[in-house]
């Protein structure tokens, strides 16, 4: 009884010895196969889909495809009073083509909608409906599956809270954990945060992060499982003090002041050379410089 078998699980006999190509060629092609084709392939065998989730061949797999195409994803709003929906379009940056991208279902009729973070492929959205407090949704784009994440039980968004969110994946694995920061009152420097694993599917508790920590830039930057925002002084984002990064490995947090000279200007952490770094203009408007 083969119901419910793999196609590669079950023994082919008669296939023709021209067929039986070695594995390692099998990888290689796939090396340089779309995405499309390489998630079909997931779903030949256990042992596929283990060879096709590795962390090497995901590294490698990138390094072959970098070069083929670059776009970019612009996510349009308009009122509903327009009439229109959301919409997210995917643009080639070398000829310009556009593709429309049918959005997920649960955020067709949305208030308002952020795109949290873009990591692997995998889209992380927070949306508001007709008033309710906000949800969070993860979105394949290749497969169009979508995930609704429960937020956690404080995640209210109400005017005394300052809310980011950022995702990311730890390092070697296909876990995905989107950290939540936070803060219950604007007037002490403590800052909260809880993190959701896609392995657990759970939020963590929430812990609090001291150190005159006022509020983080909406941006960050996530490089090998560290998620890293910019830390702002004050009441307006008119003067960052320090870059904090959070590690999901270490479940920590790292703090690093930003050199005076470096402060004015700075408003945008960047990767550059397998780093996070910050752009600033400490000498003329136009003429930026980098701080790794």
């Amino acid at each position: 009884n083969t119901k419910g078998a793999q196609i590669a699980d079950i023994e082919m006999l008669d296939a023709p010895a021209q067929w039986n190509l070695p594995d390692d060629l099998i990888v290689e092609i796939l090396y340089r196969s779309n995405p499309a084709i390489v998630g079909r392939s997931r779903a030949m065998s256990h042992k596929w889909k283990h060879i096709l989730t590795s962390f090497e061949f995901l590294q490698k797999s990138y390094t072959c495809n970098l070069e083929r195409q670059h776009s970019l994803l612009i996510h349009v709003f308009f009122p509903n009073w327009t009439g229109n929906m959301n919409s997210i379009i995917r643009v080639d940056s070398n000829k310009g083509n556009r593709l429309f991208c049918t959005l997920p279902p649960e955020v067709h009729d949305c208030q308002n909608m952020d795109i949290v973070g873009i990591e692997n492929g995998i889209v992380c959205l927070a949306y508001n409906m007709h008033g309710e407090s906000k949800q969070i949704l993860i979105w394949n784009m290749l497969t169009q599956s979508s995930k609704i994440i429960p937020p956690p039980d404080h995640f209210d968004y109400s005017t005394s809270r300052h809310h980011v969110l950022a995702l990311t994946y730890i390092p070697r694995t296909t876990t995905y954990c989107i950290v939540h920061a936070f803060k219950q009152n604007f007037d002490n420097g403590l800052l909260f945060y809880t993190v959701y694993s896609s392995a657990t599917e759970t939020w963590s508790e929430f812990v609090a992060l001291e150190g005159n920590l006022t509020r983080l830039g909406s941006e960050y930057i996530s490089i090998n499982g560290e998620v890293s925002w910019i830390n702002y002084s004050g009441d307006t984002y008119q003067s960052p003090e320090s870059v904090i990064t959070y590690s999901v490995l270490g479940k920590a947090w790292k703090r690093l002041i930003i050199p005076g000279n470096c402060k004015i200007g700075a408003s945008k952490l960047l990767h550059f050379e397998g780093k996070v770094s910050l752009a600033s203009y400490p000498t003329a408007k136009d003429q930026y410089g980098l701080v790794v």
